[in-house]
């Protein structure tokens, strides 16, 4: 496929030019699941006196391969580079220091000669039915105090509890589709409905209908633990649960 050369072509010239120590793949192709359409998530080690470099040469550098029609480059946290090339392929290249080399679930390794990121880099830890459990009940205390601030018109507390609430939901609903909310292309591995949902639910939400936006999120999180198995109920307090939802609901 047409990404396969592009790769080829641009770990080929990096290497050429001494910029680089290692790469990897993540996303789609990495997973070996990708199409025609599918974008390159291209990682570089690449220390801070050559990303220097390689921003002043990053155009030929990705014309090695093929005329580009869009370039966007962003330094924080990272260095990256967004492109698109006139035949279509589009590239994320994101570059790295061997500091910040963190661990991803579908890393595909494609050049590593020092064996930096067999070093470096440490598996996720693995979120555990406690870990869940802890969350469902932080979420109940979190709501308790919702409905406290509520009743006594307390907008700024609650406005900080609804935000909290919020997060709480986030984990838990990335934990139910089995996506990290720290990988930067979220968007790209969801699906249209997922889509929808996020984007939805990620909306600034109004101080007038705060109550209803937190209502809304109860309900979204009370659908999640209805998919639950009984050993993960297990571990949080259902009747407390089932206490805070109510307070809620009676708003």
């Amino acid at each position: 496929m047409k990404q396969q050369e592009a790769i080829n072509c641009l770990l080929e010239t990096l290497i050429q030019l001494e910029l680089m120590d290692a790469s990897f793949l993540t996303g789609q192709i990495a997973k070996r699941n990708e199409n025609e359409y599918s974008p390159i998530e291209l990682h570089c080690i690449i220390n801070k006196v050559n990303q220097v470099e390689l921003r002043k040469s990053i155009l030929p550098i990705l014309e090695t391969y093929f005329s580009v029609v869009y370039l966007k480059e962003e330094r924080k946290p990272n260095l990256k580079f967004h492109v698109i090339y006139e035949n279509g392929i589009e590239l994320y290249l994101t570059c790295m220091a061997v500091s910040e080399i963190i661990s991803y679930d579908d890393m595909l390794v494609l050049y590593d000669p020092k064996n930096l990121l067999h070093v470096n880099t440490q598996p996720k830890r693995q979120i555990s039915y406690e870990d869940i459990g802890h969350r469902v009940d932080e979420f109940c205390l979190t709501l308790v105090h919702f409905y406290q601030a509520a009743k006594t018109s307390n907008l700024p507390k609650m406005c900080q509890l609804a935000e909290e609430v919020h997060q709480h939901f986030l984990y838990l609903w990335t934990y139910q589709i089995q996506i990290s909310m720290e990988d930067e292309n979220i968007m790209k591995h969801l699906t249209k409905e997922q889509k929808k949902k996020y984007l939805n639910l990620m909306r600034p939400y109004k101080i007038e209908s705060l109550v209803e936006w937190v209502q809304i999120i109860t309900n979204e999180i009370d659908e999640i633990t209805q998919g639950f198995s009984i050993a993960l109920i297990s571990t949080y307090h259902l009747d407390f649960f089932l206490y805070s939802k109510k307070m809620i609901y009676s708003l």
